[in-house]
């Protein structure tokens, strides 16, 4: 699941000046989304086994809830500033 990410890091360099700082930071952005999708991954499994075992969830379920969809919505946006913005404006 994480190869995906691996080769967007390899379109986004080819397409940017050849700065290796620039390069350290894409991979470093990326690395910080790749991240953040698997702690968000974990709180759902955790609600899920919680939900299996036959306890209370929805404390769990809400919390999930609430940082999967933050979590969307800053790699969306980690993403669009990586390929800055194609496909995001006609251009002109």
């Amino acid at each position: 699941m994480i190869s995906p990410s691996i080769c967007k890091l390899s379109i986004v360099n080819q397409e940017i000046i050849f700065d290796r700082n620039q390069f350290q930071a894409n991979a470093f952005k990326l690395a910080d989304v790749v991240m953040e999708i698997e702690v968000a991954r974990i709180f759902l499994y955790k609600a899920w086994w919680l939900k299996d075992a036959g306890k209370s969830f929805t404390k769990e379920v809400a919390i999930a809830k609430l940082y999967v969809s933050e979590v969307m919505s800053r790699s969306v946006n980690h993403a669009v500033q990586l390929h800055r913005g194609y496909g995001f404006y006609e251009r002109i």
